[in-house]
């Protein structure tokens, strides 16, 4: 599978060039030092749709699987379904129907691009946590119109599946998320109700044990997700196959030559987890 996304207003300018970030409002993300994104024309968004739709026929192409539509995590289309950064009064925006038609017109694209022998997901974080952003509810009409436009599964993006945290747009993995938006329910059974068998949900968000898979699963996932805990441990699933799991690393280590050693992880991606405080384990810490 190949996960594939826009960044809009939390790209970053030196990698889009000049100018160049856009978004569907021109509105800076709630993360430390944003730029200002220019407002999406009708131009913009069309192309986007067609560009979300060529990228799925390249993945194909290349021999992958399928695709994975990044819409969680306050990506692009994360943000045309929010009414924090979607401030249009147009098509594309206003109420909940006309800000979530990009997010399911991309679906759409990438499904016809992908054929029907090939997968197509979308990752979708399930509600804002900020107090002005979009509920559980607005998620679960946007997860039916997915179900309908032929997604073969919904990822439901939490940092942790039990705590019902999605990840907040300014990162800050040391404050906790309050779960404002889900109204006490569990996301991740209410999607599944939503979809009802006509798609899989994938739960992550905190797993590292055998435990918290079938904790996961029993919230309502027909699969499960990590990347923290293979992250810090490359033989993570070996370990939890071959009834070993007392051996798991439960964090990097604390010298960044080791982290390149022991878990193959390139120079820029150390920086990257490195700089985000809170959200990848240490050992020691």
């Amino acid at each position: 599978m190949l996960q594939i996304y826009d960044g809009g207003r939390i790209s970053r300018p030196a990698m889009v060039g000049e100018g160049r970030m856009r978004a569907p409002s021109a509105i800076a993300s709630a993360r430390p030092g944003a730029e200002t994104p220019r407002a999406m024309d009708e131009a913009d968004i069309a192309e986007l749709v067609v560009a979300f739709g060529a990228a799925t026929g390249r993945a194909i192409a290349a021999g992958f699987d399928g695709v994975e539509l990044h819409g969680a995590n306050h990506y692009m289309l994360h943000q045309f379904s929010s009414p924090r950064a979607n401030r249009r009064d147009d098509g594309w925006g206003g109420d909940r129907d006309r800000r979530l038609r990009f997010p399911v017109a991309v679906a759409r694209a990438a499904r016809e691009a992908a054929g029907p022998e090939r997968i197509v997901g979308y990752r979708i974080t399930p509600f804002e946590p900020e107090p002005d952003g979009y509920k559980l509810d607005d998620a679960l009409v946007l997860v039916d119109r997915l179900a309908q436009a032929g997604m073969d599964y919904i990822h439901v993006s939490l940092d942790n599946f039990r705590l019902q945290q999605p990840q907040r747009e300014d990162r800050s993995y040391l404050v906790p998320s309050a779960p404002s938006g889900s109204d006490g329910r569990s996301p991740i059974a209410a999607i599944r109700d939503v979809v009802a068998g006509r798609c899989a949900v994938i739960a992550c968000g905190g797993i590292r044990t055998l435990g918290d898979a079938r904790d996961a699963l029993a919230a309502g996932g027909d699969f499960v997700a990590a990347a923290r805990a293979p992250l810090v441990d490359p033989d993570w699933l070996a370990k939890l196959r071959d009834g070993a799991e007392s051996e798991i690393r439960a964090g990097l280590p604390q010298d960044r030559e080791i982290i390149a050693e022991r878990c193959a992880i390139p120079p820029r991606m150390i920086d990257y987890l490195l700089g985000r405080p809170g959200w990848i384990p240490r050992e020691g810490a």
